[in-house]
């Protein structure tokens, strides 16, 4: 599951950086990115954890908003299917049998 907050407190990519370990030492986070830019952090993680759990672990400089918490659901993938992606080609080759075989239509028996 993947767990999207809000940190502040960030100034650089060394905060950045910092932060980023900090949330991977966290025994139930799987990985952590942290982007500077958004002020956000994306942890993969076995089961929800709470704000204040978090906030344990980081450094008192940084804090997370508990209003920009939300979880992010596994969507889907938006892939086409195998057979999806070979429609192009196979309409490809049924109109090109079809004008072979009406430019041959006069050999026919």
């Amino acid at each position: 599951m993947k767990q999207i907050i809000h940190i502040e407190g960030m100034t650089c990519n060394g905060c950045r950086s910092d932060v980023e370990q900090q949330l991977q030492g966290i025994p139930a986070v799987k990985t952590a990115s942290v982007s500077l830019s958004e002020k956000e952090g994306t942890l993969e993680v076995e089961n929800y954890i709470e704000i204040e759990e978090l906030q344990q672990h980081l450094a008192e400089k940084y804090t997370i908003s508990k209003k920009s918490d939300r979880i992010a659901q596994e969507l889907p993938s938006d892939e086409p299917s195998k057979l999806q992606q070979l429609k192009p080609l196979f309409l490809i080759l049924f109109y090109i049998t079809t004008a072979s075989l009406l430019l041959h239509k006069d050999t026919w028996i």
